[in-house]
């Protein structure tokens, strides 16, 4: 135990053990080893864990992250609207979003904000909700945001089915 916790030198320890027998000294050795390597980290895991788990059901940080969060990828969709909009006319069409998803570079930028973009159509579609034919900065951004991540899959199997049964 004083080896381990720092009260005592592993070489005073050594040279009793040594009297007796090398190996002695070897097991001594693979116990020191063990001890720091496996439970040490076991132990210091726990405690890790511990604080993280903590610190995530702390409340007040779990929003302060996810308002954080969320107005960074905001701040991301307005600048990719504007990208989009090529003509600046404030409103997004159908043949420029189109052109805009036939880069790869935009696809994966896609992507990257966790909106699936393999089809052009359906996304216009579940982001245009007035059917006016165009989308506005709020439509836009109110859309990505509800189309973010896997629902947006789910949304295009549903669009997908009711576009079959209706044909």
């Amino acid at each position: 135990f004083k080896t381990v916790s720092g009260g005592l030198d592993w070489e005073e320890c050594a040279y009793p053990l040594a009297t007796i027998s090398t190996w002695m000294v070897v097991l001594f050795n693979v116990f020191i080893t063990f001890t720091y390597f496996a439970v040490l980290n076991v132990v210091t895991g726990f405690f890790v864990q511990s604080a993280m788990d903590n610190a995530s059901h702390d409340y007040d940080l779990v929003i302060q992250s996810t308002m954080t969060s969320r107005e960074m990828y905001s701040h991301k969709i307005r600048n990719l609207f504007v990208d989009i909009d090529v003509d600046h006319s404030g409103e997004v069409t159908f043949p420029e979003l189109e052109s805009f998803l036939e880069s790869e570079t935009m696809k994966a930028y896609f992507c990257s904000l966790e909106l699936a973009c393999e089809d052009a159509w359906t996304l216009f579609k579940l982001i245009d909700t007035d059917n006016s034919g165009a989308i506005d900065m709020s439509e836009f951004l109110a859309g990505c945001l509800h189309l973010k991540g896997l629902a947006f899959l789910k949304l295009k199997v549903l669009v997908s089915q009711t576009y079959a049964s209706s044909t």
